[in-house]
């Protein structure tokens, strides 16, 4: 297969290699720069603030993400932007001078390469420019301005924070006098101090209760004394506490005591009625009298006593009552002030919480510092680094070593839909083949040079000779008087095949009749040299008998029928009686009749001819028929019950098939060794 097609091989290899070396010609080379930048998240915390912008993570996902953004078309614009002269036209347009504009950004990226080396946190930068100065420039550039948009973002991040603290400083050192001149109000409100009202209720509510306790202990013991006296009486009631206790009864009992040892005394120096004893015995009486009045007197005392210690109960006891309302009332109102000073002390750590922070971020403005450092900056290139000439051709050779190959096989599988061999065609039509005809190469009006003599040495005469041989053979046995010659489709040289058939058989001595039976497109007047004014057609549609109009072939004894004026009934004609009829007479008079008829999927008319005629040859024109075609026609064909069917190879460049081996006789047609055999005088190609 690859020799048959070392042409297309040869032709491919030799185009691809000359395209890769026209382009290695024409090719300006390129310089590749590369800057190196780390992923390093900023770990030195110099005054242990805590950062406003977080630090970038150095795993994989971060370092795909920043090589987006080192790609981002925020950075080409400012990179553009700023090497607007340098790069020039590595990123301008031949329409578009501005520097900045949206396509050289675009050309810009596309020069950019950003990827991730190795997956480490390490990131490589590359441009290609047309100038190594160029490329070196711009890959720095990018890494640079990839640093400083780090810085630029931690700065904003920062100054946009110290903004926002600043404005919820002012709204918080608001909400913290509110909630103080809240408290201060409601302190005022409640009447309470801070820190003095709630432990003086509580020392003076525990003082007044230890003092009513100690009033009603005195009051139960005066009531319990006014009740020990008010149960005794007479000489029992001296008995008493508060009786003995009282000096001044003590004074008159000890008086009573002495006056009563006298009056014992008197009694019996003088008698119990002796003036001197009734004298004492008088001042006895007063002296009783006297204990008496004091003893009711201390008794009124006792009554008394209790009356005033009842009272101080009932003082105190009222008083502890409304200390312990005004407590009460205290307690709620501390509740309520303790809810109050919580919220502002709240308030007051949160804008504390703020105020630092602002100060932390305000610190932090200096302090920046970026994720990234360039690790490598990026030195003018010293060579290109494309095109690379060595790669290019090794690439553009294997290249080309596959596509030959490709295009040999693409080429072969295209041949499979047509007919490449006889043996292709006999295992797919299913029908003997008869011959092969070689290409003939000359122009259309000296086709009939070619079929002059039946003693020319050319390979088309020579294939004349072999298909008239296999028409012999059917011939001889009587099956074969009548040939039809048709195709699946035009162009496949039927009437050249006929003319040549024809002038080979009266080549041989054969009275030999040829009938255009075109009745819609005819051609062997054409091929024959002859006006085409009365043919087939005039016979066929008269109504009378008549003869056909043969004319005579000026370079050999073949007799031929043109197929006069074109009719629009030419199918409703060949089915008219006149054909057998007009068969039969000729069959009498002539030993071989061809009938050159239409192509079968074109028209009806060969499947009405196939019928009356003893055998049919059906030609398919080599590597152009596609194979679905010819056995849709054969198929047809075969409808119409053709008592014999052949096919014939026609227009086949023997030297091709030569190639897919020997197998076939027109193959040898175009074979070195058998050239001699041919003469090429008559114009036809080998």
């Amino acid at each position: 297969m690859l020799w048959r097609r070392r042409f297309v091989l040869l032709s491919s290899i030799s185009v691809t290699l000359a395209i890769a070396v026209v382009y290695l010609q024409f090719a300006k080379p390129v310089y590749t720069a590369e800057s190196l930048i780390q992923i390093e998240p900023a770990s030195d915390n110099i005054v242990g603030i805590e950062k406003v912008a977080s630090a970038l993570s150095d795993d994989t996902a971060a370092i795909t993400g920043e090589v987006q953004v080192i790609r981002s078309r925020t950075i080409a614009e400012a990179v553009v932007g700023d090497l607007a002269d340098t790069l020039g036209a590595e990123v301008q347009g031949a329409r578009q001078p501005e520097a900045t504009g949206s396509g050289a950004v675009d050309r810009f990226l596309s020069h950019l390469t950003v990827r991730q080396v190795q997956r480490s946190n390490v990131i490589s930068v590359r441009f290609d420019a047309l100038s190594a100065a160029n490329a070196a420039a711009a890959a720095n550039a990018v890494a640079d301005r990839y640093i400083e948009s780090q810085l630029r973002n931690k700065f904003d991040a920062t100054r946009r924070a110290t903004d926002w603290i600043n404005e919820r400083l002012s709204e918080l050192e608001a909400t913290v006098q509110g909630s103080e001149r809240e408290i201060e109000d409601f302190r005022a409100r409640v009447g309470l101090v801070e820190g003095v009202q709630a432990p003086l209720l509580i020392e003076q509510l525990s003082r007044l209760n230890a003092e009513l306790a100690g009033a009603e202990a005195l009051a139960t013991e005066a009531e319990a004394r006014l009740r020990e006296a008010e149960g005794l009486s007479g000489a029992d009631i001296d008995t008493i506490a508060a009786v003995l206790g009282s000096t001044p009864i003590q004074n008159l009992r000890n008086d009573a005591v002495a006056m009563s040892q006298r009056e014992a005394e008197l009694s019996v120096q003088y008698g119990p009625e002796h003036p001197v004893w009734e004298k004492v015995r008088a001042e006895s009486t007063i002296l009783q009298t006297k204990i008496d009045e004091e003893v009711e007197r201390v008794v009124e005392n006792l009554s008394s006593e209790v009356r005033v210690a009842q009272s101080r109960v009932s003082t105190l006891g009222q008083r502890v009552q409304e200390l312990e309302a005004v407590a009460t009332d205290a307690s709620l109102a501390g509740v309520q002030l303790r809810a109050l000073e919580r919220d502002a002390e709240a308030d007051r750590r949160l804008y504390e919480l703020f105020l630092a922070r602002f100060k932390e971020t305000t610190i932090q403005d200096g302090i920046q510092q970026a994720d990234a450092r360039v690790v490598s900056y990026a030195s003018v290139p010293s060579r290109p680094s494309a095109p690379n000439k060595p790669v290019l051709l090794a690439g553009a050779l294997v290249l080309a070593l596959l596509l030959g190959p490709a295009l040999v096989f693409v080429i072969e599988r295209l041949d499979q839909l047509s007919f490449s061999t006889s043996r292709e065609l006999r295992q797919v039509l299913g029908l003997p083949v008869l011959g092969q005809i070689p290409e003939v190469r000359a122009a259309a009006r000296d086709q009939a040079a070619l079929l002059e003599k039946t003693g020319s040495r050319s390979s088309f005469a020579e294939a004349m000779r072999g298909i008239r041989a296999s028409l012999l053979l059917r011939t001889s046995e009587g099956t074969s008087q009548v040939v039809l010659v048709t195709s699946s489709l035009p162009g496949e040289g039927k009437t050249t095949t006929t003319v040549g058939l024809a002038r080979a058989m009266a080549g041989m001595g054969h009275r030999v009749l040829t009938v255009d039976c075109d009745l819609r497109r005819p051609r062997l007047h054409e091929v024959l040299g002859v006006p085409n004014h009365r043919g087939l057609a005039e016979y066929l549609e008269e109504e009378t008998e008549a003869e056909l109009a043969a004319h005579k072939d000026e370079q050999s004894d073949l007799m031929f029928v043109t197929a006069g004026q074109a009719s629009p009934t030419a199918a409703e004609l060949l089915q008219t009686v006149r054909i057998p009829k007009m068969l039969k007479r000729l069959r009498q008079d002539f030993d071989v009749i061809f009938l050159d008829a239409p192509p079968v999927l074109a028209v009806v008319d060969p499947r009405i001819l196939a019928r009356v005629a003893d055998s049919t040859v059906f030609l398919v024109k080599w590597k152009e028929t596609r194979r679905r075609v010819a056995q849709s026609a054969v198929e047809l064909l075969l409808e119409s019950e053709p008592k014999a069917l052949g096919c014939v190879m026609t227009q086949v460049n023997a030297r091709v098939m030569s190639g897919y081996g020997y197998g076939d006789a027109g193959s040898f047609y175009g074979h070195g060794k058998c050239a001699d055999y041919y003469s090429t005088a008559s114009g036809a190609s080998s």
